[in-house]
């Protein structure tokens, strides 16, 4: 009797490949031969070598393996289905100009959505405003704690979020401190931001204004009229009240005799 190798196919299924192609492959029995290698990409997922179920439940075979006798049967085709792991990277957040705190980093699988670590940096005067994928904030931006996925195809690769940050603001209130006249009014501002007080518009009679001070007796930060000031406080939304500070006027009484032909009184100083 004479006996021919029977020849068969291996045909590659890309198996949700989303790009490439492997070409068939022609076997004979009882021949070795290496699979030919893998042509198929998929996004965010990294080839692991194949299976004779889309599912991997079936024989599994590496990338480029010597192979013989997948089937005795002349003239079938055998289909191999591309087997993929889903790509790994890592979320890195960046305080940004942070004076405070820290966000650990984050593990993540590509197509896998997770909410991103709760923010734990500070900055003084400022309030975390969310992230970004560039420093200017003019990059893509993510609240805090979204629910994100895909934010790179690329295994192993690391997202840097920066943090943002917006300058807290913060109100003047001006205490007239027992002027009997006049008003001066609040002024809104901007931590970083120097800005000059309003000017004084409190009347005291019989008194100078003299400046501003935290505190009513004087005994607080000092600040003169129309100073140029910054960053009164950090607190986001906060009130600090500056209170007008009066010098009692000084004046001077004079004695006129009067058509008097002898003696004097002296001038007399009064506050």
């Amino acid at each position: 009797a004479q006996w021919r190798a029977n020849s068969y196919t291996i045909q590659f299924d890309g198996n949700t490949a989303d790009g490439g192609s492997t070409p068939e492959q022609t076997m004979t029995y009882d021949q070795a031969a290496n699979l030919t290698a893998n042509g198929y990409t998929k996004t965010g997922y990294t080839f692991t070598g194949w299976n004779t179920q889309p599912d991997g439940g079936g024989t599994a075979y590496t990338e480029g393996q010597n192979v013989v006798n997948l089937t005795s049967v002349e003239g079938e085709s055998v289909t191999l289905y591309a087997q993929w792991r889903a790509n790994s990277y890592t979320i890195q957040f960046d305080g940004n100009t942070a004076d405070g705190g820290d966000t650990a980093s984050q593990s993540m699988t590509y197509d896998t959505a997770v909410n991103l670590t709760a923010n734990g940096y500070t900055k003084t005067g400022y309030t975390f405003a969310g992230w970004n994928t560039q420093p200017d904030g003019g990059g893509t931006p993510y609240t805090d704690g979204q629910n994100v996925v895909n934010l790179t195809s690329v295994e192993g690769e690391t997202v840097t979020l920066f943090a943002q940050w917006r300058a807290n603001t913060y109100t003047i209130h001006f205490d007239g401190n027992t002027a009997d006249g006049g008003d001066t009014a609040s002024q809104s501002m901007t931590y970083d931001t120097a800005v000059n007080l309003t000017a004084n518009g409190y009347t005291k009679t019989g008194y100078t204004f003299t400046g501003w001070n935290t505190q009513p007796d004087g005994g607080g930060t000092s600040y003169t009229d129309g100073q140029n000031v910054t960053n009164l406080t950090s607190v986001e939304g906060g009130t600090v009240t500056l209170y007008a500070q009066w010098r009692a006027n000084n004046y001077t009484i004079h004695f006129d005799g009067n058509t008097a032909d002898g003696g004097s009184t002296p001038e007399q100083a009064m506050t």
